[in-house]
């Protein structure tokens, strides 16, 4: 096969045979098969719902113009979507929703260009200290708006009076609420009653990517039922979707401006990617969405309180644990340094992240999302077993084969099954 041949940055030229190229996905997928994900960043959507990703509509089938009119043939697919917008708007209390962002940045993006007004007004929006993403206070101001942090002081807790003094004194335009860092949620309702009374003009936002399974499977409210004016999410965080993101309203007459910065920033959209989005939501759907978002509090807090009794000490605040999806182990309390700890579990197939420095758990933990394994029918034995190949791992002179297989063994007997303990079925 003819190698191809690409100028890299140093100048310097290199062949990449097509062979090559495939050989290194087809690794990487297998390799993939083989472990455990315990990365808090993002979830795994299923081959059934990444079909038509592989199909001739991919990249062919594109809108344009606010109006989103098709392009080529796609008619069809249309009707896809009105029912996926539909029961999305249901599920969230919303009057209008859109599925045409590409991504949970592009919904961002799109809500704030359509609500926060001329350049200079100021947004307002968690510090990274008190748990926001690092990445939106960036964005505000590029494009050309104010940007307001609001901090909290008091750990776990949200200190409100501080929120009220910030909103009163800032009197944003918009009101960014993003607590993906955080190890449990703002309180949302109290937050929109402050802003209510102190700065009654601000538009209300709020990112949904850590807790959209929780709102979809009905055990978490959704924020337009509290009082946020508008909501956006990434659906590959802790969903099980594609990489893509929505935006749902709260009033029609906010609408237009939506789609008209969507136009404006994004142009034509893949409707394949919508599709996937659809067979996403209808897959989980068949076996619960209720149930997964029951399974996932089941899987966090039955692997909490196993790292518990094996000498870990997991953060925990009033008794729990965690209020989403997400669990900081604190490895310093067991003498290793989290970022070597990391590296440790990679090698055994378990992956899993580390703070940045910027947002979220202190420096000495470790980040772990249960997302991904609640996709998976764990009996209590079983998340046994991975707490002993994790505890295995913080001795310096760990066995890495033996314990690479006990990885592997529990792969092979804990499959991605659709079937949640919560529901009450059995794993076959």
């Amino acid at each position: 096969m003819r190698p191809v041949t690409g100028s890299h940055s140093d100048g310097n030229k290199g062949d990449l045979r097509f062979d090559e190229l495939l050989g290194r996905v087809v690794t990487r997928d297998s390799t993939a098969a083989e472990r455990l994900s315990l990365s808090a960043s993002g979830s795994s959507c299923s081959p059934l719902a990444r079909l038509p990703l592989v199909t001739d509509a991919y990249g062919r089938l594109r809108r344009n113009g606010a109006a989103g009119r098709p392009t080529r043939g796609d008619e069809e697919l249309r009707d896809v979507e009105t029912a996926l917008r539909s029961t999305l708007a249901g599920r969230l209390g919303a009057a209008w929703v859109t599925v045409r962002p590409a991504s949970g940045a592009g919904a961002t993006l799109a809500v704030l260009a359509a609500v926060a007004g001329t350049a200079g007004n100021t947004v307002a929006c968690l510090s990274p200290d008190a748990g926001g993403s690092p990445a939106v206070p960036p964005l505000i101001r590029r494009l050309g708006l104010n940007a307001v942090t609001i901090e909290s002081r008091t750990g776990h807790e949200f200190d409100l009076e501080r929120f009220a003094e910030t909103m009163q004194a800032a009197r944003p335009s918009v009101l960014y609420v993003d607590d993906s860092q955080r190890l449990f949620p703002v309180p949302l309702a109290r937050l929109v009653a402050v802003t209510r009374e102190v700065a009654p003009e601000t538009h209300i936002h709020v990112d949904v990517s850590g807790a959209l399974t929780f709102l979809l499977g009905e055990i978490a409210r959704s924020p337009l039922e509290v009082g946020a004016d508008s909501l956006s999410t990434a659906t590959d965080r802790g969903f099980p979707g594609p990489r893509k993101g929505f935006i749902a309203v709260a009033r029609v007459d906010l609408a237009p401006a939506v789609e008209r910065a969507e136009s404006d920033l994004a142009g034509g959209d893949d409707v394949t990617d919508v599709v996937t989005l659809a067979l996403a939501l209808d897959e989980l759907e068949h076996f619960g969405t209720r149930h997964y978002a029951a399974n996932i509090v089941h899987v966090r807090d039955t692997l909490a309180t196993a790292l518990g009794a094996h000498g870990f000490e997991p953060e925990r605040h009033r008794g729990c644990y965690s209020g989403g999806q997400h669990l900081w182990l604190n490895t310093g309390r067991a003498g290793v340094d989290a970022r070597e700890y990391r590296v440790r579990l990679g090698e055994l197939g378990i992956d899993v992240d580390t703070p940045d420095g910027a947002a979220g758990p202190p420096e000495r933990c470790l980040r772990i999302g249960v997302q991904d394994l609640a996709l998976r029918f764990w009996e209590n034995a079983e998340i046994e077993d991975l707490v002993g190949v994790m505890c295995a791992a913080l001795d310096a002179e760990f066995d890495v084969e033996n314990l690479g297989k006990r990885t592997k063994s529990l792969v092979d007997r804990v499959p991605y099954a659709f079937r949640f303990k919560q529901s009450g079925v059995s794993r076959r």
